[in-house]
């Protein structure tokens, strides 16, 4: 065990003791892949044997990652943009680390590339890091969201690629499978983030096959023959688990296909005795039925005498998970392209 993993083990004991009555779920995980994770890959990799070449990179981040560890545990706690400023700037350091091996050109085993390509996916993590403490707007998504893209670029983007390629590197066998599973693990984390920015069905349809390619991973890691029987039983133990909660977020990516375009597809199905559809102004139907053709825009404000209190409201919300909500009565526009509804909602202060 190095000196990083060493250092990264004592400041995550320290963030869960300071932060053991109020710790969020998502930002323990995203630290314990900072933490843990993190140097945990950079000393299994061996690239100071394999990237000879490279060792004052290697050495640099080596020294820098306990500053950047450390910013990254007081950037999560004190809420601080600046300190995950560093954290982002170590990361996108790593991903040069593997970038500079793919661009040298040549013939690579796919295993390093894979190897490589979880380095540079980290400096990804790094930013999605930053965004959510800077509390960056970025394609709309909220702040959860944010948090929740950090974790998939610092674990299934940056460990899963290094794990299969380090697998490979144990196989030894030369296996077109192993080549194609690899190449869909390399490439499923763009993949996916596209489907979730842009459309639902590349969404479902590059989960269904990186988990097809998760479940081949795991047939390797089962058929592989290790040396120490622990790391063979702990590999396959976190392989079936792997195996398992793939299928949720395959249910996940399902449930997130819709093929209708509104909030029902017809009007009509919800006519009765109490209710008559035909009734109901051509507006409100087409509201209903077409609902992807609306925006909603709200203007949502504090009120004036609370504005130096909200700073340190937000702080202590965000750890008690308590909805920050505007106590103004706000226009908020519904509009199309054929026809605007316009209404009014009176948001709460506390929820």
């Amino acid at each position: 065990m190095n000196i990083q993993t060493i250092v990264g083990m004592g400041l995550f004991l320290f963030y869960i003791f300071i932060q053991w009555p109020m710790l969020e779920p998502a930002e323990t995980l995203l630290l314990l892949s900072v933490l843990l994770f993190v140097p945990l890959t950079q000393q299994l990799t061996g690239r100071q044997k394999r990237d000879r070449t490279k060792l004052p990179l290697i050495g640099f981040l080596s020294l820098f990652y306990p500053l950047a560890a450390f910013s990254a545990v007081f950037a999560v706690t004190v809420d601080t943009a600046l300190l995950a400023l560093i954290w982002f700037v170590y990361t996108l350091i790593v991903s040069l680390s593997g970038l500079l091996p793919l661009l040298e050109g040549g013939v690579r085993p796919i295993s390093e590339t894979a190897i490589d390509s979880g380095l540079i996916y980290l400096g990804l993590g790094g930013f999605w890091f930053f965004a959510y403490t800077a509390d960056l707007s970025v394609m709309h998504f909220s702040k959860e969201m944010i948090l929740l893209t950090a974790v998939h670029f610092h674990y299934s983007a940056f460990i899963i690629p290094v794990i299969c390629g380090l697998l490979g590197r144990k196989w030894q066998k030369k296996s077109c499978i192993y080549a194609m599973i690899t190449a869909v693990i390399i490439l499923s984390p763009m993949t996916i983030a596209m489907g979730i920015t842009y459309s639902r069905w590349i969404e479902f349809l590059a989960v269904f096959i990186y988990a097809a390619a998760l479940y081949g991973y795991g047939f390797f890691v089962f058929k592989t023959k290790f040396h120490n029987k622990w790391a063979k039983g702990l590999l396959s133990v976190s392989a079936a688990v792997l195996l398992i909660t793939i299928l949720f977020s395959f249910i996940y990516a399902s449930g997130r296909v819709d093929l209708t375009e509104g909030l029902t597809n017809r009007m009509e199905q919800f006519r009765s005795v109490c209710f008559d559809d035909r009734k109901l102004a051509p507006g409100i139907i087409d509201f209903y039925e077409n609902t992807n053709d609306y925006q909603l825009k709200a203007n949502i404000q504090w009120v004036f005498w609370f504005k130096p209190f909200a700073f340190i409201y937000e702080k202590i919300s965000r750890h008690i998970q308590q909805t920050q909500r505007a106590s103004l009565s706000n226009n908020i526009l519904l509009s199309s392209c054929d026809q605007p509804l316009k209404g009014r909602m009176c948001l709460m202060l506390f929820c």
